[in-house]
């Protein structure tokens, strides 16, 4: 194989990584987005209604908070295992 022909093969490789480095990107910030708009409207609503000095049961108060623990905990995995696939240490997220 030539030089150029061995290039072109490298070049093409890179292309594809990219490729697939971007979907897999364009994957995260859509769930990431999602566990922030869940995490954000939970928030919102339980401020809303303290503030407004609404009655929220202890259940509603659990669901909610709940709610938050989870999609947090959604988006810090997702983060760390996206350091992983780039070779950062997961590790130090969120310290």
């Amino acid at each position: 194989m030539s030089d150029s022909q061995e290039s072109e093969l490298q070049l093409e490789r890179l292309r594809q990584q990219i490729e697939s480095l971007t979907t897999d990107a364009e994957v995260l910030v859509d769930r990431l987005s999602q566990n922030l708009m869940a995490i954000h409207v939970a928030s919102e609503t339980l401020l809303i209604a303290l503030g407004q000095g609404e009655s929220i049961s202890p259940q509603e108060l659990l669901e909610s908070l709940n709610l938050i623990k989870s999609q947090s905990e959604n988006a810090i995995d997702r983060l760390r295992d996206a350091r992983r696939r780039l070779g950062w240490d997961p590790g130090q997220l969120g310290r």
